[in-house]
C-alpha cells in the first residue's frame, strides 16, 4: 500500500502524462504512401527547376565568353589592318591601298586588301609597288573562316598596272601558295555563308568586306583632265589644294563577321567596323 500523499501525486502525474505514457504514446508515427508520394515530386521538382537554372547560368557563360573570344579577335584584327593602312606607301599610280573584287555566283565580293608598306624605304616611291613592300589581307582560298595576311619576301617583281584587275588577281592567286609566300592566320572566326544556298562547303564565302572611297575620285579628276571641271572646284579634303597640286584621301571601310566559338557555319555572327585613311598629294 502506497501513502495516501503517493498515491495522489502518481494520479496527479498520470492526469499531466509527465512520467507515465503508454507504448502507442511512445512510438513514432511514419509518414504514410500519399505522403511519400507528395514528397517524392517535390524533391523531382526542385531538383528540376535547379538542373534549368544550372543549364541556364552554364548557356550564358559560354555565350559571354564565346563573345569575348570573338570580340578579342575582332580587336586584334581590326587594329593591324587599320595601323598598316594609316602608314600606307602611295602615289599617283597606286593610292596606297587596293581593294580587289571576287565573282562567284553572280555575286561580287570585295574580300581582299592590298596596301603598299614597305619595311623601309620604298624602291620606286613616285611608281608601283613591289610584290615585296606589300601587305596582302584576304580569306583563305581551302578554309574561308580564316583571315590570312600575306607578304612575299625577296620578290622584287613590279605590280601590274592599277586598272588590271584580272593581272592583279591571277597573280596573287598564283602567289598565295609558294613556299616563300608568308602567311600568318589573324583570325580563324570568320563567319562563312553559302552563296547558292546550300550546305555545299566549296560554295561557302567569308562575311569580310572592304570598301575604299576616294575624294576627290578618279571620275572627277578624269573630268579636270578633260578639262570640265577646274582645279579648285574638285573637292579637295580639307579644301588643301596650291597651284602645284592637292591633298587627296583614299577612305577604307572594313566590315567583318565573326562566329562566337569555334563553329562559324549556321551561327549569327557579331558585326565590327572599322575605318583608315591614306592621304597623299596629287600633282596639278
Amino acid at each position: 500500500m502506497f501513502p495516501a500523499s503517493k498515491s495522489n501525486k502518481m494520479i496527479s502525474d498520470l492526469r499531466r502524462g509527465s512520467k507515465f505514457r503508454t507504448p502507442a504514446a511512445c512510438g513514432r508515427r511514419g509518414l504514410t504512401l500519399i505522403e511519400l508520394m507528395i514528397a517524392s515530386a517535390i524533391m523531382t521538382m526542385v531538383v528540376g527547376a535547379l538542373a534549368v537554372l544550372s543549364r541556364a547560368v552554364q548557356v550564358g557563360c559560354d555565350y559571354s565568353s564565346d563573345h569575348g573570344e570573338a570580340v578579342q579577335h575582332a580587336r586584334v584584327v581590326l587594329e593591324r589592318i587599320t595601323r598598316f593602312v594609316n602608314g600606307a606607301t602611295a602615289s599617283s599610280e597606286f593610292p596606297g591601298i587596293l581593294v580587289l573584287d571576287r565573282t562567284e555566283g553572280g555575286y561580287s565580293f570585295p574580300d581582299t586588301l592590298v596596301v603598299w608598306h614597305p619595311a623601309t624605304t620604298a624602291f620606286d616611291p613616285k611608281g608601283r609597288p613591289r610584290f615585296e613592300e606589300l601587305v596582302v589581307f584576304c580569306t583563305s582560298p581551302d578554309r574561308p573562316q580564316e583571315l590570312l595576311e600575306l607578304t612575299f619576301p625577296g620578290n622584287t617583281g613590279m605590280v601590274p598596272p592599277l586598272a588590271d584587275p584580272v593581272a592583279w588577281s591571277g597573280a596573287l592567286d598564283g602567289l598565295i601558295g609558294l613556299s616563300t609566300t608568308r602567311r600568318t592566320v589573324l583570325t580563324d572566326r570568320l563567319r562563312t555563308a553559302s552563296v547558292d544556298g546550300s550546305d555545299n562547303a566549296a560554295s561557302r564565302r567569308a562575311c569580310a568586306r572592304f570598301h575604299a572611297r576616294f575624294r576627290p575620285s578618279d571620275q572627277e579628276l578624269a573630268a579636270y583632265t578633260a578639262g570640265d571641271v577646274a582645279w579648285n572646284e574638285l573637292p579637295w579634303v580639307q579644301n588643301v589644294y596650291g597651284p602645284s597640286g592637292g591633298l587627296r584621301q583614299v577612305l577604307l571601310r572594313i566590315e567583318l563577321q565573326l562566329a562566337p566559338g569555334k563553329a562559324s557555319n549556321g551561327r549569327a555572327g557579331v558585326t565590327f567596323f572599322d575605318s583608315a585613311a591614306v592621304y597623299y598629294v596629287v600633282d596639278k
